[in-house]
């Protein structure tokens, strides 16, 4: 190596030589030889420009956190504990990097239908079929078979009672509460209208209500909502429930009545002719939350039974209460309301069978009426009246004669065909008798007087 030290130029040049010194100096044109020194080493005090670093071997970082930007290249297999999240994924991770989200390697649990969870650390899809399906929700990897079953709805009804009685302006609390099942489906939302207005929705469950305090009559509707996991159609489901008003009206009258009139008024029948009179008294029903006013009858507190009276197929007495709707000039109800109610009690006029013995030759229909004159049980002379017993059919009875005109009477709808003579071996005695009409009776006589006891039974075919 020779060093070369020029002055003129202010360089140093170092060239490869035998271990050689040269000095010149311009000046003095002197040489000066150097023997060759034992060592070879210079040392420069000041380090020089660093060079480019050489290709790096493996190696591993053994740190806290690792960041990085930018694009990597993972080649080989990667083993990594814990979580690993990102905001998108492509290509493989143990065949599932194409449906997840978030990968959790630490463990996966299968969960079958009676709960059971059961830890797996792999998965494998074979799917030979149409109808499999698989989704992942909420960190949930779910595979269906089959087709799903739709949502239903189980039921849609009042959980405390819609008060129906009421006027259309009184206020009622009631719920309204919904349940169905989803199925298989995936719900998107249940909710509850009335006409176009939401009153109540849900987007998860099994169960709605809707709790209000209003007045009227309502219509609710409810709408299940949910996807077919399948091809994610939509399928809407609804139920209706009604609550409608039907206002109950108050009670009828009550009559309490006391008929006092000849031969009685049993089962409410009155012997045509018979006199009395019938008390009465009346009084307003259960209201009813209706609002009493008054109450009228169609007779006064006693009704006369007259000979007058005679010839009427019925006697009726009635009461009639009138009501308003409740609240101040019946504002309980728009518009205010009024109802009335009645109730009537008939008593119908009959004609019964009646027997007995006369000298007198005939009878009018007043003498025919006047009950009294004929029945021996309420001061007459003739016979009996058998109240009550209107059609003669098998009707039997005992007359006594002295010397007397025997006499059958009924009512003119009906005729005899025979007068059966029972201690005669029901021997027919029509024959000796004359019909004839009076009024609404037909009278039977017989024909010639006679003293005699005789049991008969009249017929009518």
């Amino acid at each position: 190596m020779s060093v070369n030290i020029n002055t003129s130029t202010n360089t140093v040049t170092i060239n490869n030589s035998d271990r050689v010194i040269t000095v010149n100096d311009n000046n003095q044109s002197t040489s000066v030889n150097v023997t060759q020194p034992v060592t070879n080493v210079i040392t420069v005090a000041t380090v020089g420009p660093q060079g480019p670093a050489g290709s790096q071997g493996s190696g591993s970082i053994d740190t806290g956190s690792f960041a990085t930007t930018g694009s990597n290249i993972f080649i080989g297999n990667q083993t990594i504990n814990g979580t690993v999240s990102a905001t998108s994924f492509t290509g493989s991770l143990q065949g599932t990097a194409s449906i997840a989200n978030t990968v959790l390697t630490s463990s996966v649990s299968y969960i079958s239908s009676s709960n059971n969870s059961i830890s797996l650390n792999e998965i494998e899809v074979a799917d030979y079929s149409n109808d499999v399906t698989v989704s992942f929700i909420n960190g949930r990897l779910k595979f269906i078979f089959g087709t799903p079953e739709s949502q239903s709805i189980s039921s849609f009804s009042y959980n405390s009672t819609f008060d129906t009685d009421r006027f259309n302006q009184v206020l009622d609390s009631y719920t309204a509460s919904a349940i169905w099942s989803n199925g298989g489906y995936t719900l998107i939302s249940a909710s509850i209208y009335e006409g176009t207005s939401l009153l109540s929705i849900t987007g998860s469950g099994t169960s709605l209500s809707y709790a209000t305090t209003t007045s009227g009559s309502h219509t609710y509707t409810l709408y299940v909502t949910a996807s077919n996991p399948l091809d994610n159609s939509i399928l809407v489901k609804s139920s209706s429930l009604s609550g409608t008003l039907s206002k109950t009206n108050p009670g009828n009258p009550t009559l309490s009545l006391t008929p006092i009139v000849q031969l009685n008024a049993a089962s409410n029948q009155i012997e045509q002719g018979a006199t009395g009179s019938i008390l009465f008294t009346s009084a307003s029903g259960a209201s009813n939350n209706w609002v009493f006013n008054f109450l009228n009858s169609s007779v006064d507190s006693i009704y006369f039974v007259t000979a007058s009276a005679t010839g009427s197929a019925t006697i009726t007495i009635s009461a009639t209460a009138y009501y308003s709707s409740s609240g101040v000039g019946g504002s309980d109800n728009n518009p205010p309301l009024t109802t009335t109610t009645s109730t009537s009690t008939s008593y119908t006029k009959i004609r019964s069978v009646r027997y007995g013995v006369s000298s007198d030759t005939s009878y009018t229909q007043a003498q025919l009426e006047n009950v009294a004159l004929w029945d021996t049980t309420i001061g007459g002379t003739i016979g009996r009246i058998a109240k009550g017993t209107v059609n003669p059919h098998l009707y039997q009875f005992t007359v006594t004669t002295s010397a007397q005109y025997i006499y059958i009477v009924i009512d003119s709808s009906y005729t005899l065909t025979g007068i059966l003579n029972v201690n005669n071996s029901y021997s027919n005695d029509l024959g000796v008798f004359t019909v004839t009409t009076i009024g609404n009776y037909k009278v039977y006589r017989s024909n010639n007087i006679s003293a005699t006891t005789i049991l008969y039974e009249l017929r009518t075919s």
